[in-house]
């Protein structure tokens, strides 16, 4: 066995995503110095992979064509993908593109709009994955749910004329940022409909697509650097001997990034929008559904009752979301200790945080924090 590698990468350094997966790379073999990091590519550019003349033990690529993939096994049998965009039979570590479909259609619900689409990319594997999460659940809601049609730019004024027979404001995820650029570029006047009449939700969280966009866009921020860090060791271990993973390895999301286009609750009722805007921006007032009542100054049956018949859930249960949701971004983004976010998110032991948030993510707040943190 070999005790020095060479993992070659080929990486598009134009995407967020990639730079990201990259750097993920890049920390695998600071970690480990017997692995050579050998970058293929450079300034955004890929080169002619058949012209290449290198001696690689693995490869890892970002983006491929299938045709690609018979050029890059002359370099090396060991090829792990770290995209998801076409079926192949390759080893691939990548975003949990399901879950992406999932955790946007949880957010969008939970905003209460009246009815949601989703802008899917036709050939795409990544968006025909995010697009079953997305509808896994929707279709246990009675929302109104649209799946249109956008893999081009010449598709979007018919699925603009679609949204605009559904009921407003929309809530749409859009398969990523660039989609969901399309469509609010196509408005005659965004600033005007986002997000009174369309609240749109983009995937990628991109430097480029938000400086591009006509209003801040809402995302759902991916895990490059874990999908790098675990590529890196994957490829590795397959080039000393270890069996590749049958199935893809998949990295869940690192979150969601609210911003002005889906800055808005669209609930009716003005008690319950005012008791989840405060629940929201205020939730360490809050140490249970007491402090709601007597902030709002209503009887505590009233509320619940209205709660249960707009949002179909208890007042407990969306200021526990509220803090799952708070103590997420906290873990994620900050180094606050537990004790210090169990007390920002309106809980008095670190121990109820932990009891919860594994209750409801099926990991504790340590466990997400490892993960979600940037390696």
């Amino acid at each position: 066995m070999k005790s020095k590698l060479t993992l070659g990468v080929v990486v598009q350094g134009n995407l967020d995503l990639a730079r990201d997966i990259l750097l993920g790379i890049r920390s695998y073999c600071n970690a480990n110095r017997n692995v050579h990091l050998e970058l293929l590519s450079a300034s955004g550019f890929v080169p002619k992979l058949a012209s290449l003349e290198v001696s690689l033990d693995a490869l890892i690529a970002f983006e491929s064509l299938p045709e690609s993939i018979e050029v890059l096994h002359k370099l090396t049998p060991n090829v792990v993908l770290t995209s998801n965009r076409f079926a192949m039979e390759a080893p691939k570590v990548i975003n949990d593109d399901f879950e992406i479909g999932r955790m946007g259609a949880r957010y969008l619900l939970s905003k209460g709009y009246p009815s949601l689409a989703f802008l899917h990319a036709e050939g795409c594997l990544f968006s025909k994955e995010r697009r079953q999460g997305f509808l896994e659940i929707t279709e246990k809601s009675d929302i109104e749910t649209r799946v249109l049609d956008l893999n081009n730019l010449t598709k979007v004024p018919d699925a603009l004329k679609i949204l605009e027979t559904l009921p407003s404001p929309v809530g749409i995820l859009g398969c990523s940022d660039l989609h969901a650029r399309w469509l609010i570029e196509s408005l005659e006047d965004p600033t005007k409909d986002i997000p009174s009449r369309f609240a749109i939700l983009g995937v990628d969280n991109d430097t480029l697509e938000q400086a591009l966009c006509p209003v801040p866009l809402s995302s759902i921020a991916l895990a490059g650097r874990q999908i790098g860090y675990a590529a890196a060791e994957t490829a590795t271990q397959w080039a000393r001997g270890s069996r590749p993973p049958d199935e893809p390895v998949r990295i869940r999301p690192r979150g969601i990034i609210t911003r002005h286009s889906t800055d808005m609750l669209a609930y009716t009722d003005p008690i319950v929008k005012k008791a989840l805007t405060l629940i929201s921006e205020k939730t360490e007032q809050f140490r249970d559904v007491g402090d709601v009542v007597r902030v709002l100054g209503i009887p505590r049956r009233t509320l619940e009752y209205r709660f249960n018949k707009v949002t179909g859930n208890s007042l407990g249960t969306l200021l526990t979301q509220a803090r799952i949701r708070k103590a997420s971004n906290l873990l994620a983004q900050t180094d606050l200790s537990i004790k210090e976010i169990a007390y920002l998110v309106g809980l008095s032991e670190p121990r109820m945080l932990s009891l919860i948030f594994k209750r409801e993510t099926h990991e504790t707040p340590s466990e997400y924090r490892e993960r979600t943190k940037l390696v």
